[in-house]
């Protein structure tokens, strides 16, 4: 295989991790692509199948050893803070809430799904508190 189609294939792979949300998957086969790329130009690897092994290696030694550490430093593993942080925030009802069921609620701009532990209705235009956070579903009481 020529040297510049492993570095466009890993140009291209990189690219694609612009446009996927969040993983660092494609990072790694992108950067391991073009180390192949790099590589097959020095001539050390001059056979196909010897790229291809040198290929795969990379790109599974990098995503076991680096994508974690990665993620920590880009503080990506703490998602679940921003939701937490809404805990005892005022809320609007945009969708009723119904005895037992769920309605929506508006919390900084945007509708969550809300639950009500309470026996009675929570009508639209009510304000609320939020109890907890499950998920993307928040507990609220009527204020």
């Amino acid at each position: 295989m020529y040297w510049w189609l492993w570095v466009v294939c890993g140009i291209g792979l990189l690219a694609m991790e612009l446009l996927m949300p969040g993983g660092f998957v494609a990072l790694f086969f992108g950067l391991s692509g073009v180390a192949v790329g790099v590589l097959v130009v020095a001539g050390f690897l001059t056979v196909l199948w010897q790229q291809w092994l040198a290929f795969s290696v990379l790109a599974i030694v990098a995503l076991a050893l680096l994508r974690k550490p990665l993620q920590a430093r880009l503080n990506l593993n703490n998602s679940s803070k921003a939701v937490d942080s809404m805990v005892g925030e005022q809320v609007v009802v945009v969708d009723p809430i119904p005895a037992g069921g769920s309605g929506r609620v508006d919390v900084r701009g945007s509708t969550w799904i809300a639950r009500s532990k309470l026996e009675k209705p929570i009508g639209v235009g009510e304000r609320c508190r939020i109890e907890s956070a499950d998920g993307l579903t928040l507990w609220v009481r009527q204020e």
